[in-house]
């Protein structure tokens, strides 16, 4: 009798509770097709290559390309500009090093992030959440540097800049200043006659005569400065933007490591509590 006893619909519902757990796909589904043959970075290709078709995506994907390649012609730009200034600024040395190292990190950072990305592509999604993985930690990391050298390198430029301004402007009073010096000699010594005649010639002839040489002065290329002003206005615009990128992907990963636990803890909990009540029953 035991062995042929059909299964009730208590024993029934009791076995189903014991035989199913739940799952961490059941508790933090992340709203993606129950495919586990499929990555992450297929349904993003899938769906980038979908968009791209659409007439707003072929819009979109034009003006993202055109953006990359002037960016890119930017970096390309500094880098050829330092090297070719390379010991040639004598008003801050640091200008052409900060464009040559700002653009050969830049480079290395895409070499990079196109071998993680390649390496993330083939790896799959067996060990944590995909969307906290090397990728992050390497945008982080070079933000970090980038940011730091932006800070230092800005500083330099816009302070390099300010002074060959000066000096131009010392340049300038410093020609006036010998010019007049020239008329005081001659008022003095060819027509010391004259300025009884005229009196707005008194005060130059009683001037003392104060003759100071112009000296040579350090100084660097005004292309130069000008152009690596203009680089790094543009830099601190894109470094803005990417700084909210950063805001918002750490406040994903706030999201992901305190908010989503205690959401999947709470649906374990009420299938566990429905699994008892059904018990009960």
């Amino acid at each position: 009798m035991d062995g042929d006893e059909e299964p009730t619909e208590i024993t029934a519902m009791t076995t189903d509770s014991r035989a199913t757990t739940p799952d961490c796909r059941d508790v933090c589904s992340s709203g993606l097709p129950d495919d586990d043959s499929r990555t992450s970075w297929d349904h993003t290709s899938a769906f980038v290559k979908r968009f791209v078709k659409t007439p707003k995506g072929i819009g979109i994907t034009a003006v993202v390309a055109i953006l990359i390649f002037v960016f890119l012609s930017l970096i390309l730009a500094k880098i050829v500009t330092g090297s070719l200034h390379l010991g040639s600024c004598a008003l801050d040395p640091f200008v052409p090093v900060y464009m040559v190292s700002s653009g050969a990190l830049f480079l290395a950072f895409l070499a990079a992030l196109l071998l993680v990305c390649i390496k993330c592509r083939h790896q799959g999604e067996d060990e944590g959440d995909d969307r906290v993985s090397p990728l992050h930690l390497l945008v982080l990391f070079y933000f970090f540097i980038h940011i730091v050298l932006q800070l230092a390198g800005s500083v330099c430029v816009i302070r390099a800049r300010n002074d060959l301004q000066e000096l131009q402007k010392t340049d300038v009073a410093s020609r006036v200043t010998e010019t007049t010096v020239i008329a005081q000699h001659t008022v003095k010594l060819i027509a010391p006659e004259v300025t009884p005649a005229y009196p707005i010639m008194e005060p130059v002839r009683m001037a003392q005569v104060v003759s100071q040489p112009l000296r040579p002065q350090a100084t660097c290329s005004a292309d130069l400065l000008d152009f690596a002003f203009a680089a790094v206005i543009v830099e601190l615009v894109v470094s803005g933007l990417f700084f909210i990128f950063i805001v918002a992907s750490l406040l994903e990963l706030a999201y992901i490591v305190w908010y989503e636990p205690s959401i999947g803890m709470k649906k374990t909990m009420a299938k566990a509590n429905n699994s008892n009540s059904l018990v009960s029953a």
